[in-house]
Formats: structure tokens, sequence, C-alpha cells
């Protein structure tokens, strides 16, 4: 079992390992009302795009291509939201 996870961080150059690690990282944080959550998020993104593409998985090439454009539209959607609460006490 240790060599076939060794073996596996050498087929997608770590990328996958990296990709969960990132994606899980930011979801916690994004959990939790963090705004590095969707630089974590969207960095795991790049990785599975990239793992994707080596591998030629056309459906999570889409999916991650997708995920992207939806948490760059809750980062946008939620920083709005945070900048207008201080606006609207005043």
């Amino acid at each position: 079992m240790a060599q076939a996870i060794i073996d596996s961080l050498s087929l997608y150059y770590g990328l996958d390992w990296c990709a969960m690690a990132l994606g899980m990282t930011g979801y916690f944080l994004v959990t939790n009302k963090n705004y590095w959550g969707f630089l974590c998020s969207m960095s795991g993104c790049c990785c599975g795009l990239s793992v994707a593409i080596i591998s030629g998985q056309y459906g999570f090439i889409v999916h991650n291509i997708i995920l992207m454009a939806m948490m760059v539209r809750g980062f946008i959607l939620w920083r709005r939201d945070t900048l207008a609460v201080p606006a609207a006490a005043e």
C-alpha cells in the first residue's frame, strides 16, 4: 500500500495530491469565513485542471473550469457584501 502511494506521487507529478490538499484546506477556510479559502481552492482547482489535462479527462477539465468560475463569482459577491456592511451601518 505504501508503495502504491509513493508511485502515485510520480504519476501526475504530485499535482493530484496537491489538488486534494489545497481544495480541502480552501473549503475549510471558506466555511470559517476566511478569504484565503478562495485562493487555496482556486490553486487546488488549477492543480486538478493540470491533472485532468495530463490524463485527458475532459469531464474533469470542464468541472474544474466551472468550479473556478463559481469560486471567482463567490469571492466577488462575498467581497461586495462585506464591503457594503460598514456603509449600511453609518
